[in-house]
């Protein structure tokens, strides 16, 4: 079998020039162009098939809603409701915890702060300044905590250590290193007053 290869005039665009065929080889800067232009092209196109899938989805999401949709609403709106309620009651045991590490009396009258709590005429209060109230009116604000911790050393009577230079140390550089010895003199780091000669 033999193919018949027929052989075309190059095309012509408007301005009279001729377009290079298929077989011909092109510049650098066309076939860049030419790159550039697929790369776009093939970007729109991604980008038209998301949109449309896209699209398609919510006609099926809105296909399937049905005369039922108003009692669902409703069954999310309870679920909603439930969460926030679980949310508040999350937060407000937080910040009793908070309360708490912050004022241990708290905890030792933790029966008594929640009758407090409850009580309405303080229900509307935010919790920490019920608890600044409730200590306040008891009068359990102005107690410190007991002490925790190691106890204070009760050595005896000692002179701690002296921090600087000794005595030693001044006479060896006053006879090493008099220029270092001088410099400290007018630098003020040595008291000429508590030398000893």
């Amino acid at each position: 079998m033999e193919k018949n290869i027929e052989e075309t005039e190059p095309e012509t665009n408007t301005e009279g020039e001729t377009t290079p065929e298929d077989g011909e080889e092109k510049s650098p800067e066309e076939m860049s162009d030419l790159v550039k232009k697929a790369e776009v092209s093939s970007q729109n196109y991604e980008r038209a098939k998301k949109a449309e899938k896209e699209l398609k989805e919510l006609k099926k999401a809105q296909e399937s809603l049905s005369d039922d949709a108003p009692y669902e609403v409703e069954a999310t709106k309870g679920d909603l409701k439930t969460l926030e309620a679980r949310l508040k009651a999350s937060e407000e045991r937080e910040t009793r915890r908070e309360l708490e590490s912050r004022h241990p009396v708290l905890q030792d009258k933790k029966e008594d702060f929640d009758e407090f709590l409850e009580d309405d005429a303080y229900a509307s209060l935010p919790i920490d300044k019920a608890a600044t109230l409730f200590m306040a009116e008891r009068g359990l604000l102005n107690s410190s905590p007991e002490r925790k911790g190691l106890e204070k050393a009760t050595g005896g009577a000692t002179t701690p250590p002296t921090s600087g230079l000794t005595q030693d140390d001044l006479k060896r550089l006053r006879e090493e290193e008099p220029r270092k010895y001088i410099k400290m003199i007018q630098d003020g780091k040595i008291n000429l007053d508590k030398i000893k000669d």
